[in-house]
């Protein structure tokens, strides 16, 4: 979470310049990743106390998360539009340390055990867990590959494409609603189905529908081209966040689940900056075209390879269980 107050107070002292705001948004995500690590790892808990099914927490929490997508940007161009500056810093400081009590009082009381050793035996523990379990083996590959190419779309080749093309920024605004909404449709769904399809199927039919969703940028940046392509991504890719969350915290023992889920999402996040970079370079060597071929051609193999990984295979009953039981 961004530091509380140091943004405001250094605005009221004429100190936030581009390379102090900078240092401070760099500060607040190293923070952002451990304190994001330590809820996922608690999850199971809050789902227990909760009465809920695991799978349905996680998707009701990534329901949450996209809804803050729509309406954050609303509010902030509300509050930008009526507020001064300075009060909005202030603002969002206020919110921010909200956030972190409801946090701090909604959390369980109690801790997770620890493993014993150095916190170099615990990673080795961790990733020997990782690569030793097929299905989570199987499931981190898919997903390093499906978050490098969304991020490369997402964040780098469409705005690209779109400020190649002088198209209004306002395109890509709509594009990312369209895909928030849709992820947003597909968490419904999923939080309140009454069973859960295999592992195979859901990463096979998500990778299906985020190439068909790459591909149909092809035929033009339209407006309605646009919100059907941003809405078939989100719908596809809604379900990979909980069920991959899900079985994270499913399969790990208690006192490994932390280093797990760390470690997971470390080697997930690995391959995005590359691939912007790639995406950038190839952008400026190939063309739009050949970009988003690629990018819709890569996803469509992840498809095809889930749908051979006998890792995959053998794992609803975790995911579409009773509600989340003690450890």
């Amino acid at each position: 979470m961004f530091f509380f107050f140091p943004p405001p107070a250094a605005h009221d002292a004429g100190l936030l310049t581009i390379g102090v705001l900078a240092t401070l948004a760099l500060l607040g995500a190293v923070l952002d990743g451990p304190g994001g690590i330590a809820i996922e790892a608690r999850v199971p808990e809050i789902a227990r106390l909760a009465r809920l099914p695991l799978i349905r927490a996680n998707a009701i929490d990534d329901l949450v998360d996209n809804g803050a997508a729509i309406a954050g940007p609303a509010i902030a161009a509300f509050l930008v539009a009526v507020t001064s500056t300075t009060v909005l810093l202030w603002i969002i400081a206020g919110i921010n340390l909200l956030a972190a009590m409801l946090v701090a009082a909604s959390l369980p009381r109690f801790r997770l055990r620890r493993i014993a050793g150095s916190t170099l035996g615990q990673m080795k523990a961790g990733l020997g867990f990782i690569f030793g379990q097929p299905a989570l083996r199987s499931a981190l590959i898919l997903a390093g590959i499906g978050t490098s190419v969304f991020v490369a779309v997402e964040s780098i080749a469409l705005p690209a494409i779109l400020r190649m093309e002088g198209r209004s920024a306002a395109l890509l605004g709509m594009f990312l609603a369209a895909a928030s909404a849709g992820a947003i449709a597909s968490n419904v769904g999923l939080a309140f189905a009454s069973q859960a399809p295999s592992l195979r199927g859901i990463f096979s039919v998500a990778f299906a529908g985020l190439s068909a969703g790459v591909a149909l940028l092809l035929f033009g940046r339209s407006v309605p081209i646009l919100i059907a392509s941003g809405a078939m991504l989100g719908v596809a890719a809604g379900p990979l966040s909980p069920v991959f969350a899900t079985l994270l915290q499913s399969s790990v023992p208690k006192d490994l689940r932390a280093n797990v889920i760390g470690i997971s999402m470390s080697l997930v996040l690995l391959g995005a900056p590359a691939a912007a970079l790639v995406t950038g370079a190839a952008l400026d060597a190939f063309g739009s075209t050949a970009v988003l071929i690629a990018c819709s051609a890569l996803l469509l193999f992840c498809a095809l390879a889930a749908l051979g990984m006998s890792g995959l295979r053998g794992v609803t009953a975790k995911l579409s269980g009773e509600a989340a039981k003690s450890e």
